[in-house]
């Protein structure tokens, strides 16, 4: 959850929650940078690919991950842990969902029920 700020006013701000978009695609990350970060009201911190994600992970507070799992240098799945190490007050991952027309694709994500609940 994001944490609440107390403003000039006296009055408690909820500050924007982080969330860290990771994909491979250029235009997705825009399509998701439009709808999610302006119509949701949060931050959006993006990266390419997994070695983006971590440096993110360990340097900046996330409250949300949403990763592609096919990435050029591995499985996006595989930042879960790091989430749940790094930000124990994350938002708990919600069922991946997997894209692509690829049963291969769906395996990593299926798998994630055993990973950080």
């Amino acid at each position: 959850m994001a944490p609440t700020k107390v403003s000039q006013s006296g009055k408690a701000a909820v500050s924007k929650p982080r969330v860290l978009v990771v994909d491979d695609e250029a235009d997705l990350l825009e399509v998701i940078t439009e709808t999610v970060g302006k119509k949701l009201n949060c931050r959006l911190v993006t990266a390419k690919n997994v070695a983006q994600a971590r440096k993110v992970l360990e340097s900046q507070k996330i409250d949300l991950l949403l990763t592609d799992v096919n990435l050029p240098d591995g499985d996006g799945t595989t930042l879960l842990p790091a989430l749940r190490r790094r930000h124990p007050t994350a938002v708990r991952p919600a069922p991946p969902i997997a894209t692509g027309g690829k049963i291969a694709f769906a395996r990593p994500a299926l798998a994630w029920r055993s990973v950080g609940r």
